[in-house]
């Protein structure tokens, strides 16, 4: 049976398990986005409402224009320029024996319907090595993650990913990754 672990990567990766929450934030933990803004900072919220990444000096990717991001509040850079350690999120997939993932995909839905996007969210998301970042709300505007074609007993994406609030108020959404393995 296959297993898939997320992790928020950072200086060491902090495993988002079940319960937990990734946490799209303004300067750090707990903190406000403004409306129309970018997170500045990610963490891995545990159910008890501590911060589970604190230690863990956690990456964070700010979404700036369709082909540029900041990584951890540095410079802008050129999106296709983000390499797999700068990433937000690593879903790792692996399994005792080989295997390969073809039409793998990642968004966000209102968490009860996967046909259905969060309520006044921005959520930009895109594989590393891509050029341009994908409004990836509902699984109709998913982003579509490569084939991984050669079979291995572990399969990795890296996603740089970043959120900003429409409206004022708290917000939820509920991420999603869906993938064939063969």
């Amino acid at each position: 049976m296959s297993t898939f672990t997320w992790y928020l990567q950072g200086t060491t990766d902090t495993e988002i398990a079940e319960t937990d929450i990734l946490q799209f934030a303004g300067m750090g933990f707990n903190s406000t986005i403004i409306v129309g803004d970018y997170n500045k900072s990610t963490h891995v919220k545990t159910s008890a409402g501590a911060d589970k990444s604190s230690a863990n000096t956690p990456n964070n990717n700010r979404y700036v224009s369709s082909n540029q991001v900041s990584i951890n509040e540095g410079a802008n850079q050129s999106l296709s320029t983000v390499v797999d350690s700068e990433a937000t999120l690593l879903i790792k997939i692996e399994d005792t024996s080989d295997f390969e993932v073809e039409d793998a995909v990642f968004y966000v839905y209102n968490g009860t319907s996967v046909a259905t996007p969060p309520a006044d969210l921005d959520f930009q998301v895109a594989e590393v090595g891509d050029t341009d970042f994908t409004q990836a709300l509902g699984k109709g505007d998913a982003l579509a993650l490569d084939d991984k074609t050669v079979a291995s007993t572990e399969q990795n994406y890296y996603i740089v990913a970043s959120l900003s609030p429409e409206d004022f108020g708290t917000r939820t959404g509920t991420m999603r990754f869906e993938g064939v393995l063969i």
